[in-house]
């Protein structure tokens, strides 16, 4: 097929263009004007770099010309905390993908793979498993969660126009080749020996290769007005960092916060982020103490998705980092 991909030089999208092209597709994908052509080389067999902006939409129609599919993979994943920040990620996870979805429809594209996300739907209740059913009840003061939310109700409600919508949900993605090495901190914050405590919570880990290989099979096999949840291994925030220091030769945790002590330690936090752009912010410090698992069922029955065991993934995700 012809496939037009935004989001190419990042962290999936890249791994998503590699799978794309070895699977015989001819791809055309976006890169910022002012963005680098990160992990994808420019010179990979079948796939075109194409400059635009998902803030214009006229780069959008002009490089999704001819192309049956569209994969939306771009959006912004920062955390600042800043007013401006949180303004420009709106823009970019919201009317971005309005522009997307007008481009498709304008140049007459048959399916759109919507990359959103679990910060799309909820937070399971504890002891419980999420799945694409979840009802979205992030407390307030999450602004990436609500801009993808809104996001995916764009594009979900393009299937009232005609467009087959798949929507892809992962969890927090790990793996191999991140072109911005998101977890340096953590890793200097370990190597440092600074990192002795754990947050209280636990979260679900989805392999980058895994999740790409289900964006290629949604395709042909995804049915429209689906989301598809892509997860994998279950663990608490301390077993990740100890599994990340296994894995780089330095110490681990210690021991685990206390639940009370993380939701007090967010209180004053979210009185200041208005003043002081914390990274993650009250709510988003308090989010830390949940249990946020969440089931792949219907991605592994439709999909063929597959999950990676949570030793391997921290392994191959700290490669890099050696």
């Amino acid at each position: 097929m012809r496939v037009f991909l935004t989001g190419g030089s990042g962290f999936l999208g890249a791994h998503v263009a590699r799978q794309l092209v070895a699977a015989g597709h001819g791809v055309r994908a976006l890169v910022r004007r002012d963005g680098p052509r990160a992990t994808t080389p420019p010179a990979l067999p079948g796939l075109t770099w194409v400059e635009g902006d998902l803030l214009d939409a006229a780069s959008l129609a002009a490089g999704a010309a001819g192309c049956e599919v569209v994969v939306h993979c771009g959006a912004d994943v920062t955390r600042l905390g800043s007013p401006a920040a949180r303004a420009h990620q709106r823009l970019v996870n919201v009317e971005g993908t309005r522009n997307v979805v007008a481009a498709a429809l304008q140049v007459g594209a048959r399916r759109l793979l919507h990359t959103s996300s679990v910060a799309a739907l909820g937070c399971p209740a504890p002891g419980a498993v999420g799945d694409e059913e979840l009802p979205y009840n992030w407390p307030p003061g999450l602004p990436y969660h609500e801009s993808k939310r809104d996001g995916e109700r764009l594009a979900l409600g393009a299937g009232a126009e005609g467009l087959e919508v798949i929507v892809l949900s992962p969890t927090q993605v790990l793996g191999p080749d991140d072109p911005r090495r998101r977890l340096a901190p953590v890793v200097a914050a370990l190597r440092s020996g600074l990192l002795r405590v754990a947050p209280p919570g636990g979260l679900t880990v989805a392999d980058v290769r895994c999740v790409a290989e289900a964006h290629l099979a949604a395709l042909t096999t995804g049915r429209p007005g689906q989301r598809y949840l892509l997860g994998g291994a279950h663990v608490t925030w301390r077993r990740l960092l100890e599994l990340l220091a296994a894995a780089l030769g330095t110490p681990g945790p210690l021991f685990t916060l206390p639940p009370l002590a993380l939701q007090l330690a967010a209180l004053p936090l979210g009185a200041l982020e208005w003043l002081v752009p914390f990274p993650l912010g009250g709510a988003g410090l308090a989010m830390l103490a949940a249990d946020r698992r969440y089931a792949s069922t219907r991605a592994v029955a439709e999909l063929g998705y597959r999950e990676t065991p949570a030793e391997e993934l921290v392994a191959a995700t700290a490669e890099q980092y050696r």
